[in-house]
């Protein structure tokens, strides 16, 4: 009989911490599955958010936000996404099909960019707090450590896995690295503020971009010998050309000074067409029969037709998207 008093009386403060218990047992970490494929992401470093996008209809599928100081992200498997920060110290790794983080590495502060090896054994973290490249196994494992150039920035592989050509961006020189015997073997002279590039392996080309020093803007892609460093020619791109593609029809060369898309010819180097795109763009990449765009300051992803050079679609994302990158 003095059981309904006690319910009318304790019930509404039980509900709510019921609630809140389920709550957080489901995990702070959690969040939306990613169930179609390929998957294509952007990294959104303003409000530390992915957004996740849908190649057919484009656009945002999903969109997780992230209690993490986010630089950027890489797929270390078709279900596997590990993201890291410049002023984190650790790295996490999400399975997407269940939105559920699986693993924490200890990475330590300054990982500015990191690279997954072409043998899928190694994750390379450019380590600016240490001027370094850390090599970790896919366990989490630091595997070794080599000593470049002031404030690395971007890092390039070589296709058979052998050599990393290391971008320095507060330095003169380019660090390459020998991966079987991990150190430093040769250093490239390159202009100051250098950033982005591609390697040509099967033409032994290294195309560099940058921002330039001071006062000076770079206006020049900067096409270097891989091997002996020498600088082979120049190609005009202005302003601030720093990032680059490749697909069966040319080489195609972002410029954010300009917000400008360039396609060049892949022999010669010649100019083919260009475009305006977005504000501040900052990275490209193909995907499927597309190049995708991070347009920095306009908070969206540009897909264009590589053929006609042309706009497909634009896909309003996270802010400030500074990466752009597939499962496929």
């Amino acid at each position: 009989m003095r059981l309904a008093p006690f319910l009318r009386t304790f019930l509404p403060l039980f509900v709510p911490l019921t609630l809140a218990f389920v709550l957080t047992g489901c995990g702070k970490n959690d969040f939306q599955p990613i169930e179609q494929q390929p998957i294509i992401v952007s990294v959104n470093v303003k409000d530390h958010s992915l957004s996740f996008l849908d190649p057919v209809r484009n656009k945002v599928s999903a969109a997780w936000q992230l209690d993490f100081p986010l630089s950027g992200a890489l797929f270390l498997a078709q279900d596997q996404l590990l993201v890291y920060g410049k002023q984190a110290d650790k790295a996490l790794i999400y399975q997407l099909s269940t939105g559920k983080q699986i693993e924490t590495w200890d990475v330590g502060k300054g990982a500015a960019n990191a690279l997954l090896s072409h043998s899928k054994q190694f994750v390379y973290f450019v380590d600016q707090h240490h001027k370094s490249i850390r090599a970790f196994r896919l366990d989490g494992t630091l595997q070794y450590e080599v000593a470049v150039g002031k404030q690395p920035l971007h890092m390039y592989e070589a296709k058979d896995g052998s050599k990393l050509y290391v971008i320095n961006f507060d330095d003169t020189t380019m660090s390459i690295i020998d991966t079987r015997l991990q150190k430093v073997v040769q250093t490239f002279g390159i202009n100051e503020s250098s950033a982005g590039g591609l390697l040509l392996d099967d033409r032994r080309e290294l195309w560099v971009g940058g921002h330039g020093s001071g006062a000076e803007v770079e206006s020049d892609i900067h096409v270097y010998n891989m091997d002996t460093g020498s600088l082979i020619r120049r190609i005009p791109a202005p302003y601030m050309p720093v990032s680059f593609a490749q697909t069966d029809t040319g080489i195609f060369a972002l410029s954010h000074g300009s917000s400008t898309l360039r396609k060049f010819a892949r022999n010669t180097g010649a100019e083919l067409g260009t475009i305006k795109i977005g504000a501040n763009p900052f990275e490209m990449k193909e995907i499927g029969r597309n190049l995708y765009i991070a347009s920095y300051d306009s908070n969206e992803i540009y897909v264009i037709d590589p053929n006609s050079l042309t706009v497909s679609s634009i896909i309003p994302v996270g802010q400030g998207p500074f990466q752009i990158m597939s499962n496929s």
